[in-house]
């Protein structure tokens, strides 16, 4: 149990629902920097969670602990800034534990720092924002230049004409089977003139320009 937790930067927390004691092992307590004691009131962990994301918080435990359906609270939420000044990222699941009287005794569960994965994806969104936004721009400038676009795809063998494109060549848009036949005609003869002048582009980090007739 000990090495899964480990692992899988578990770590593991018991709120005690009829004093307000929170007690916790020492990874958690390191996720929210707090001094080292084992026990805590839950007020006092309260001031170490992110305060955009208190009353969140505050609204997923009262409804894991006083739902009618005795279901877990799952609720990723930040700490406030840690020693180094970051925020950390915590995911946590709870459940509440009655005692003879079916009255709530104890909710307890694990707590997992995912900082690091919060922080890829946000990334990662970010990337993929950037990438819409240039091919947005992208787009509208051939739209307002009534420029051609054309997409090879190597694996599939396959030639994708843009609109602007069909209207260039002359062909309909129901004519995409003509269009990209007779495009396949050329694309090799064209890949093979333009190589050198793509390839320069790849090594200086430049846009290429090619003429082709």
């Amino acid at each position: 149990m000990e090495i899964a937790l480990h692992v899988s930067d578990l770590g593991r927390w018991s709120l005690d629902l009829r004093n307000g004691l929170v007690s916790w092992d020492d990874r958690t307590r390191s996720f929210f920097d707090f001094p080292e004691q084992e026990v805590v009131h839950y007020k006092q962990v309260l001031h170490y969670i992110e305060r955009e994301d208190l009353k969140r918080v505050l609204r997923a435990v009262k409804m894991g602990i006083y739902s009618d359906v005795n279901r877990l609270c799952d609720i990723r939420y930040r700490t406030s800034v840690d020693v180094a000044g970051d925020v950390r990222w915590l995911h946590m699941v709870g459940k509440v534990y009655l005692d003879n009287g079916g009255q709530p005794s104890f909710f307890s569960g694990v707590v997992q720092n995912i900082t690091q994965t919060v922080v890829q994806q946000k990334k990662m969104d970010a990337y993929h924002a950037e990438i819409a936004r240039k091919k947005r721009k992208l787009q509208l400038i051939v739209e307002c230049a009534q420029m051609g676009t054309l997409i090879y795809d190597a694996q599939m063998s396959q030639i994708h004409l843009g609109e602007n494109s069909h209207m260039l060549f002359s062909f309909d848009s129901d004519d995409m089977s003509r269009a990209n036949d007779l495009a396949k005609l050329n694309i090799k003869h064209f890949l093979e003139s333009c190589k050198p002048e793509i390839i320069k582009a790849m090594e200086e980090n430049t846009a290429c320009e090619y003429i082709y007739q």
